[in-house]
């Protein structure tokens, strides 16, 4: 109930002349009936100031982490809602280092003082800060913890919803006439909901902070950096096989194994001894080596499932076995047509409008023998040169002649892809180049970068030659289902007359 005036006073106070209509007054907000006091700002030692401003460098820190580059773990949404659940019953420990996400990085990319050598309850946590002179698209290699991140993001989308509900209740009430308000309603708010508010307001505003380990990349190789993820995968994360396939490969490959140094496990015929049957056979080795040194680009796709991956690789068809030894042979063919454009081979586009077709030929020579720097092909110049293949001859009707450079149709849609391959890679680097991204770059992969345009189109201009690979498009995940498709359609074909042979 509001307070009434005094009757020993010579007016009626002022909540009482807003109750006979008399003040100038009209709304709940102008009053002392509703419980406006601000809420107590989230305390983890810090200021609501230093909490903002780092909540930012947070947000910005999330959107840096890269996932995939120490294990090939694909998020799952079954496990995401798992974790969003447990956020909603148990509350988010994001400061127990239990639950740590683990990132390898180089040491000078961050600011002084912002990470320590041990965590104490008596010192705040200090907050991750990139340098101010980084690169724009920084990132930060992290050996686990996508699903705490994405799961997060969800439960924060919720815990914002949640308050601004609150909010649209409070704006509401506030915005009454005094003298009309709903007494319960007020009463409800100032003994209950407001109280929930504020308890909101504190969680919102650590957005997507969590409690992060880091590693030093100067002294961690690649040995190391996967038993971190291995770690994470064992003992945080459920992975599924062909994760377990990968992660095991990329191991061994760093432990500089090969694959007839793979060991089956005895007296076993389980998923793992699987594993490594498929490891031991060398066709199926290079091709993973193929797509390791691709990123994530052939990881997560629908051909890379554990039990049809072992029933193509593993067929006891013979035609199946040669199919897969061919389409193996391809992609090391077509993956070393695409690292022929990043490479140290020194190049401009004036040279290459003005040289006669000899010239090229050499260009193309130098270009075929040239160590190339795989660093320069970024995911995105990858993402960027596999939507070329679908657009501009997987639905085409020269599709079936792929390859076959006698064929019209297949020269007709071959022109448009080997033309709109060159522009796509232009737009990537004019990206990096437009953020000042481009010198910041390791001097070898800036120079790739900066002269892997006219070198992709020396290529194309050159495909005319009697290469393993003339007449081919540069490899991705889209040509990679499209040569499977069509060898698996002639595999008993390309079995007899391999027989003729025998």
């Amino acid at each position: 109930m509001p307070p009434k005036g005094s009757k020993s006073s010579k007016g009626k106070s002022t909540e009482a002349k807003m109750r006979a209509g008399e003040g100038s007054k009209k709304r709940v907000e102008d009053t002392f009936l509703m419980d406006q006091t601000a809420a107590k700002a989230p305390k983890l030692e810090e200021t609501i100031e230093q909490l903002n401003v780092k909540n930012e460098k947070i947000k910005q820190a999330m959107l840096g982490l890269q996932f995939g580059k120490w294990n090939p773990c694909l998020l799952i949404k079954a496990q995401i809602m798992s974790l969003m659940e447990s956020f909603q019953v148990n509350t988010v420990d994001r400061l127990n280092p239990a639950h740590v996400i683990p990132l390898i990085i180089p040491k000078n990319l961050i600011k002084c003082g912002m990470y320590m050598t041990e965590i104490s309850n008596k010192s705040p946590i200090p907050v991750l800060q990139v340098r101010d002179d980084a690169p724009t698209n920084w990132i930060l290699p992290a050996a686990g913890g996508q699903h705490r991140v994405a799961a997060l993001e969800i439960w924060l989308e919720k815990k914002h919803a949640q308050l601004n509900k609150y909010i649209v209740k409070e704006r509401a009430l506030r915005k009454q006439d005094p003298t009309n308000v709903d007494e319960a309603k007020l009463k409800q708010w100032n003994e209950g909901a407001k109280k929930e508010k504020d308890v909101l307001e504190g969680v919102v505003e650590y957005e997507g902070a969590w409690l992060v380990s880091l590693f030093d990349d100067s002294m961690i190789d690649e040995s190391l950096a996967l038993h971190i993820a291995q770690n994470e995968t064992k003992h945080v994360y459920m992975e599924s096989l062909m994760e377990g396939l990968i992660q095991l490969f990329k191991i061994m490959k760093a432990q500089g194994s090969d694959y007839w140094q793979v060991k089956l496990v005895p007296q076993s015929k389980g998923n793992a001894s699987r594993q490594r049957e498929l490891l031991r056979q060398d066709y199926v080795w290079d091709m993973l080596s193929q797509f390791d040194t691709a990123g994530i680009h052939y990881w997560h796709t629908d051909f890379m499932l554990f039990t049809e991956f072992y029933m193509m690789m593993m067929a006891s068809y013979g035609g199946s076995y040669i199919c897969y030894k061919i389409l193996t042979y391809l992609v090391g063919c077509l993956e070393h047509k695409l690292h022929m454009c990043f490479n140290l081979v020194e190049v401009d586009e004036k040279e290459k409008a003005e040289a006669a077709q000899e010239k090229l030929e050499q260009l193309f020579d130098a270009l075929h023998d040239a160590m190339p720097i795989p660093e320069a092909i970024s995911n995105g110049i990858r993402e960027a040169i596999n939507k070329c293949f679908p657009i501009c001859i997987a639905n085409m009707l020269g599709i079936h002649e792929i390859g076959n450079q006698s064929s019209t149709d297949w020269a007709t849609i071959f022109a448009q892809y080997a033309s709109e391959v060159p522009q796509k890679i232009q737009e990537q680097v004019m990206i990096l180049q437009e953020q000042g991204d481009l010198d910041k770059l390791h001097s070898e992969v800036s120079h790739a970068l900066k002269t892997c345009v006219i070198k992709s189109k020396i290529i194309f201009a050159c495909d005319t030659r009697h290469e393993d690979y003339a007449g081919f498009p540069f490899m991705s995940r889209s040509v990679f289902k499209i040569l499977k498709k069509h060898l698996t359609c002639i595999q008993s074909t390309i079995y007899e007359v391999c027989l003729l042979w025998f």
